[in-house]
């Protein structure tokens, strides 16, 4: 059929026929077309009404006779293009972008790391020191910018002593990719909602996401995913080059930002490597009544500014000033931001960095640690991640990272983010087979509809399955 992401198609059977557009996932097996439910209500509230297609009307009760499988959740389908497309929403780049055509890829960057089980069991018993995370650029000798402008007395040969560290280590081994942390981001920090117009023009806003990666081809394809936030660089390439000092580095090594010094220059965005920081395009609305339930403990950013990730600052601070009123230190566990208290499978773990007892500060010298294009640059960034053991790793080529040893990750591709898309929807391709559930490979469906294009084709395509 040739369809590519956002055309129309009808897909049909013996109950009925829904009209969708496509959007392709490599996760699906090539002849499948896969329906999400839960959309295409008709009265269940002002913005779930509308929205998407109903894949239960075309559905029956009946077994299929090909599978055994009962219809509802695999059966048969005829597909057809038809004049039309619809934008679909998400947070990915273009397939059509030059090298995207099959999802977004690592293409050699090792950004996600895996490990061998093999490899895993062979380093487990290396011991390293923990990682601190402290400040390098003014703790080394030689010439700094200030001697040559005749100030080299103002000089201070090193930073302030840090009475906390904090930092996170994210287990890649545990994390599933399920993006609760980044609904706990949304509450706990007052995210606003973005509606589609502004996410088509990918001006979505969250302190946290989820990023994918695709490796390998069908069917030996995988998705790699990696909870990203701002990783609280100690060397940050944010901070120098705001013109107004509205991104500073405060006493406990955090990346701070103040929004009402802020204007809105976004050098700082684009300094920041791992694209960790966010421009507020418009004033935040919350519809009565999600207005009702903002966190009073932080607050609301206006247009024009920039923020981002602040390890749940507002948290940090009611425990130090606990502390400090019982005049005693932060004790490990006394502090936690919402991603690391949502995370199901405790993938996220926070902590004193400076700390050799907590939980945090031992992880870090884990035999599997990794810090994001640490080879590459000397940022010193607090977000330390342990590789995930997977089978097959070793063949994806060699990792990049802190220890050599850790084996090698996977490397090749990615499709992006666990804010993925809003509106999900794909195709089959050709012939008539049966349908499986959302397996490994080419396409989605699920979504509303826009016209503008043309041709009509039919298809018969091996079913509909959904999650």
């Amino acid at each position: 059929l040739e369809l590519i992401e956002g055309d129309l198609i009808d897909i049909e059977t013996l109950h009925g026929k829904v009209t969708a557009p496509i959007y392709i996932y490599h996760g699906v097996e090539p002849e499948t077309v896969a329906m999400a439910i839960g959309q295409g209500h008709t009265e269940y509230g002002r913005y779930a009404a509308g929205r998407g297609v109903n894949p239960l009307k075309i559905l029956g009760n009946e077994k299929d006779k090909a599978s055994g499988e009962h219809g509802w959740a695999v059966t048969k389908v005829r597909i057809k293009k038809i004049d039309g497309r619809q934008q679909v929403i998400k947070t990915e780049p273009p397939l059509d972008l030059p090298g995207q055509e099959n999802g977004l890829r690592e293409i050699d960057r090792h950004v996600v790391q895996w490990i061998s089980p093999d490899e895993a069991a062979r380093v487990s018993k290396e011991t390293h020191e923990p990682i601190k995370a402290l400040p390098t650029r003014d703790l080394r000798p030689g010439p700094h910018f200030l001697s040559g402008l005749g100030l080299g007395k103002f000089r201070k040969s090193e930073y302030h002593e840090y009475k906390y560290r904090w930092g996170m280590v994210i287990d890649l081994d545990k994390c599933t990719g399920c993006s609760a942390c980044m609904v706990a981001c949304y509450a706990e920090n007052n995210m606003p909602l973005v509606n589609d117009v502004e996410m088509a023009k990918y001006r979505h806003k969250n302190w946290i996401r989820v990023d994918r990666y695709w490796e390998g081809e069908y069917p030996k394809v995988r998705a790699k995913v990696m909870p990203v936030n701002c990783y609280q660089c100690a060397n940050a390439p944010c901070e120098p080059v705001c013109p107004v000092y509205a991104a500073f580095h405060t006493i406990d090594g955090l990346n701070g930002q103040v929004y009402q010094r802020c204007a809105g220059t976004r050098y700082c965005n684009v300094n920041c490597p791992y694209r960790s920081r966010l421009f507020n395009w418009s004033n935040p609305e919350w519809p009565e009544p999600l207005d009702q339930q903002l966190n009073p403990e932080i607050s609301v950013r206006m247009s024009g500014v920039t923020d981002k990730c602040s390890f749940c600052v507002q948290r940090i601070r009611a425990a130090k000033d606990h502390a400090k009123d019982e005049d005693r230190r932060v004790v490990d566990g006394e502090v936690t931001p919402a991603c690391a208290q949502t995370c199901p499978t405790g993938a996220i773990t926070f902590g004193d960095l400076l700390d050799p007892k907590t939980k945090v500060s031992q992880l870090t010298a884990n035999p599997r640690r990794f810090r994001v294009f640490d080879e590459l640059m000397n940022t010193e960034p607090a977000v330390i991640y342990l590789k995930a053991v997977r089978e097959g790793a070793e063949d994806s080529g060699g990792g990049h990272g802190e220890e050599e040893s850790s084996g090698h990750e996977e490397e090749e591709n990615g499709d992006h983010g666990g804010d993925d898309s809003t509106e999900h929807d794909t195709s089959g391709e050709t012939d008539e087979h049966e349908a499986e559930e959302a397996e490994p490979d080419h396409d989605e469906a699920d979504g509303s509809t826009k016209q503008d294009a043309n041709n009509e084709e039919e298809h018969v395509t091996e079913g509909v399955s959904h999650e």
